[in-house]
């Protein structure tokens, strides 16, 4: 499936011992947890998330988008996400995400927006 694709480019770019790909509700990912005693302090939550074109209405996707914000702020970690709806990541981001670069994806405009957590939170 996706998961072993991933990994296998993950190999093939000499990259999948500092990589990890899962498959799982955000609130279940353990390194996404405020106590998680194994996370690496430079996590980096990087996604793909469904934009809601084709699969979904994009006020359905709120609270997809609310949960990685709140994933990256509990875990201290940077999140960055491909998105065709850049108004939903602001929103969702509280207007601190940034647009690191735009580009095309499936035919679609899209936007790599980065958030980082407050550190002084």
């Amino acid at each position: 499936g996706v998961i072993a694709a991933c990994k296998t480019n993950a190999a093939a770019a000499g990259v999948d011992d500092i990589v990890r790909f899962e498959n799982c509700a955000v609130k279940n990912n353990p390194w996404l947890s405020a106590n998680a005693s194994d996370r690496p302090s430079d996590l980096l939550i990087c996604t793909n998330p469904p934009f809601g074109v084709r699969s979904s209405k994009k006020k359905d996707l709120f609270p997809l988008y609310r949960a990685l914000v709140d994933a990256a702020d509990e875990s201290r970690a940077a999140l960055t996400v491909l998105a065709h709806d850049v108004t939903l990541v602001r929103t969702a981001t509280r207007n601190e995400a940034s647009v690191l670069f735009s580009s095309k994806h499936g035919g679609l405009s899209i936007a790599a927006m980065q958030y980082k957590f407050d550190k002084g939170a």
